[in-house]
């Protein structure tokens, strides 16, 4: 797969703000509500960064929206004890049982 320049750029983006907060503790336990509400949080601050139109700190607020974003994503990936149901054989579309459909680590979609 080819990942597009933007998206590799993007990445080094969320990786900066990342190291920025290496001393704190990883994001792996964490409560996937309590991200949700970093989420809003920070795009409470990218709104306002977008109203003063200083680009460094748009992007900087994006990263960090994106941050939270990933970090629950890494979780789901993870299917740890907080998604009922969810094992190392799949990743899941949406977290939790649900009815959603499965996405298996090839990648290739089952119903559960």
């Amino acid at each position: 797969m080819t990942v597009r320049k933007s998206v590799l750029w993007f990445g080094e983006q969320m990786e900066i703000k990342l190291k920025e907060n290496d001393g704190r503790q990883g994001w792996g336990h964490s409560d996937l509500e309590w991200l949700c509400r970093r989420i809003a949080d920070e795009r409470n601050e990218l709104k306002r960064a977008i109203a003063t139109k200083s680009d460094m700190e748009i992007i900087g607020e994006c990263a960090d929206v994106a941050n939270f974003a990933m970090m629950i994503a890494d979780i789901a990936s993870r299917g740890t004890e907080r998604h009922n149901g969810v094992n190392d054989k799949f990743r899941w579309a949406k977290y939790g049982t649900g009815g959603h459909p499965r996405i298996g680590l090839d990648g290739e979609r089952t119903e559960p």
